[in-house]
């Protein structure tokens, strides 16, 4: 089959981090090429893909270069397979974008495609389109600072030194306050004072709801959709309420005549003036009528303008009229008590501003700044800022409101800044049931205090097994079903209890379950406690044990057993209390066999007494066989013999499950706890019971404690069939 020839793609103005970059091909299902060479599937995100394409990085350029690739599909072969194309980015190989995504490639050959083209003519997608230059969510709460800042400055100029004598500061001068002189003197330092035009204008709204909303080419890729929705639509609020009021100044002006050379005819109108205007301005009839009403009567007056009244005394308490001196000599008098508006700098204690200083506000006062330069208002009124729709569009202080706005929307956004994406790194299988999963901490966004991690046979976590943790970077799964592929993620979490996006996901498979002793031929009988689970805990054990070799060799039961649930782990166990004399179960007859091996797990309870230490009864030698006996350290056991064989026990046996297996031929008899020998004799003559037992001897020869399991075999095992066993022992019980 011919190869497919894909031209270079460049993707311009990237600023992230990485330097290293690759295209990864997968496949959705296995497949050969024309050179016969097999392909295995691969999720996009693993480490299955079948083709793999370093890409350059030069000026902030991305080069994909020119592709030669095999074809995966023709009318002639498999048509299912798709293919997608992913462009990944650093060491951990994070994916940028897809650009294929469940596509085929087509039949028709004959000439070098691009991108577009192959996705046009192969069914495929563009999944997450390139977004270059992209800023980080601290660099985007940076931005909007520094806008923020913009605005500050702005209202230094006309908002905030509305009450400050400027008589004598020239044009392009910085104020600077003057001890001596108790006010504000024209500057020699600082340069012009802000320019504010534009700023409470509509072309000005839109030039800065632009700068916030395209400024260094911000997409706002790593902050929350909502917030920056919330955001965009505030300051267009802000644009449309600057709108609204241009607008309907211009309506007005429409409506003027020109001020210059009027020519004016009809019944014209001016402005009127103020009380007392003796200056060549028009008088209109309305300042003639004012003139005569302006003079008030002395019985309640209802004056206007700017009326004067004596200064009372400090401290003066009554019914007199309260000038503005008197309100400062009060304020001077009752230090701490000053202004109640942060841009009202008359009401504000200057002691300590020596003559230069600029005056900083720091700590809910303002101290003395560094000299030169305009008022530093850096930290303003970022609390109590209004809401969009009770702003005044007449009022002086619009950009004031429109500020507040913002940066309450800044402190908003940075408070409800979700935590970042993890790096998913790795997941190990550990064994047929359980798997590591291993991630990276998040780069940016809150601070994560947790994580949440989730595992599912399925790609698309549809049904998921989901694990909160605290601040760890790996989890093993437990419980998993052998030789299963599985998925996990993981997603970080902050202290508010935000959770972030979730990481890419990783893939594999749990190691194999190993073979069943039921697998070795030479299997006589197979007891399992869990063919009991369908009963309740405590229950009295009334029916057979049920033997899972296949040859139906049934234990018959005959005292009753109880079943203890979670006896050994999650698993259950048979309960042998010795109340009442014997409890267990018959066997089959075993007096055929010349060779045998049992393999046992029990626990032996309770004191160390002959009558109690009796696990089974399947030899001929007419002594009971005795596990846990002389203090805890023997086993004397006649097990497919005619003596009662001797073996020291190198670990306690009391109170602990433990793995007992006998091999018993001729001349050949050994005993080993967990695998390891403990005794043996070359002295051995090979004899089994017509009427085997589990669990007892005689009436008065029993068991005290509980057995989880037992395999017997009708030859003494070889050690590569042994190993088969403790390695199933160990898979399903842990011992």
């Amino acid at each position: 089959m011919s190869d497919i020839t894909i031209n270079e793609q460049v993707y311009t103005d990237y600023q992230g981090a990485d330097t290293a970059f690759e295209l990864r091909f997968y496949a959705s299902e296995p497949w050969t090429d024309a050179a016969g060479l097999a392909h295995q599937a691969g999720e996009p995100g693993s480490r299955t893909f079948y083709k793999s394409v370093a890409c350059s990085l030069a000026s902030g350029a991305i080069t994909v270069p020119q592709i030669t690739a095999p074809a995966t599909t023709d009318a002639l072969e498999n048509p299912n397979v798709r293919v997608t194309v992913v462009l990944c980015a650093g060491a951990s190989a994070k994916e940028i974008a897809r650009l294929l995504d469940g596509g085929f490639f087509p039949h028709t050959l004959d000439q070098p495609w691009t991108w577009a083209a192959l996705r046009a003519a192969s069914g495929g997608a563009l999944r997450a389109p390139w977004r270059p230059g992209y800023l980080d969510a601290n660099e985007t709460i940076t931005l909007f600072q520094n806008l923020l800042a913009d605005f500050e400055v702005a209202i230094t100029s006309f908002a905030n030194l509305s009450d400050v004598d400027v008589s004598g500061i020239a044009d392009g001068q910085a104020p600077v306050w003057s001890q001596a002189d108790g006010k504000f003197i024209p500057g020699d330092v600082g340069g012009a004072a802000p320019d504010l035009s534009g700023y409470a204008t509509k072309t000005g709204a839109e030039t800065l709801q632009n700068k916030i909303l395209s400024g260094a080419d911000n997409t706002f890729s790593n902050i929350p959709q909502s917030a920056v929705t919330g955001v965009e639509n505030a300051i267009a609020g802000v644009a449309n309420a600057v709108d609204d009021l241009a607008s309907a100044t211009s309506d007005a002006l429409d409506l003027k005549a020109p001020v210059n050379d009027a020519n004016l005819t009809g019944n014209p109108t001016a402005p009127t003036q103020g009380a007392g205007n003796n200056t060549t301005r028009l008088a209109t009839t309305a300042f003639v009528q004012g003139e005569i009403a302006s003079k008030a009567p002395l019985a309640s007056p209802a004056l206007t303008g700017n009326p004067t009244a004596p200064t009372q005394t400090t401290g003066n308490n009554s019914t007199r009229l309260a000038t503005t001196a008197f309100v400062q000599q009060e304020i001077a008098a009752n230090p701490g008590g000053g202004a109640s508006q942060v841009g009202d700098l008359s009401d504000v204690d200057l002691t300590g501003i020596t003559n230069g200083q600029t005056l900083v506000y720091s700590g809910g006062q303002f101290v003395p700044g560094s000299t030169g330069g305009a008022v530093n208002v850096t930290g303003f009124a970022l609390e109590n800022a209004s809401p969009l729709e009770t702003f005044d569009l007449n009022s002086p202080t619009l950009v004031l409101d429109m500020a507040r706005l913002l940066a309450s929307l800044v402190n908003k956004l940075q408070a409800n800044l979700l935590p970042n994406q993890p790096t998913a790194e790795s997941i190990n299988p550990d064994s047929p049931t359980a798997m590591t999963f291993n991630w990276e901490a998040p780069v940016g966004g809150s601070v994560p205090v947790g994580y949440v991690v989730e595992i599912d046979e399925n790609s698309g976590f549809a049904s998921p097994t989901t694990v909160t943790l605290g601040n760890v970077l790996t989890y093993q799964f437990t419980g998993l079903a052998p030789a299963t592929q599985y998925y996990c993620r993981v997603a970080a979490l902050d202290a508010l209890g935000n959770q972030g996006e979730w990481s890419f996901s990783l893939t594999d498979t749990t190691i194999d379950a190993p073979p069943s002793p039921a697998t070795i031929p030479s299997i006589w009988a197979m007891y399992e406690s869990h063919t009991f689970d369908h009963l309740a805990d405590g229950d009295a054990i009334a029916e057979d044990w049920t033997d899972q070799s296949g040859n139906g060799r049934h234990a018959t039961v005959g005292r009753s057993p109880f079943l203890k649930k979670n006896g050994l782990g999650s698993h259950s166990s048979l309960l042998l209390d010795g109340v009442g004399g014997n409890r267990g179960f018959v066997l089959p007859s075993m007096a055929a066999l010349t060779e045998g091996h049992i393999f046992i797990i029990l626990k032996k309870t309770g004191a160390v007494g002959s009558s109690e230490n009796c696990p089974f009864a399947m030899g001929t030698s007419g002594n009971v066989s005795l596990y846990a006996w002389g203090g805890d350290t023997q086993a004397h056991i006649d097990f497919g013999s005619t003596e009662r064989n001797f073996a020291p026990i190198s670990s306690p046996m009391i109170d602990t499950f433990r793995v007992m297996d006998i091999g018993s031929a001729a001349n050949d008899w050994e005993l080993s706890m967990e695998g390891v020998l403990q005794g043996s004799t070359a002295v051995n003559t090979v004899s089994f019971p017509a009427s085997p037992k589990l669990g007892y001897f005689n009436d008065g020869n029993f068991f005290i404690g509980e057995i989880v399991a037992c395999y017997i075999f009708d030859e003494k095992l070889s050690d590569p069939d042994r190993t088969v066993v403790l390695d199933w022992i160990d898979y399903l019980y842990g011992l």
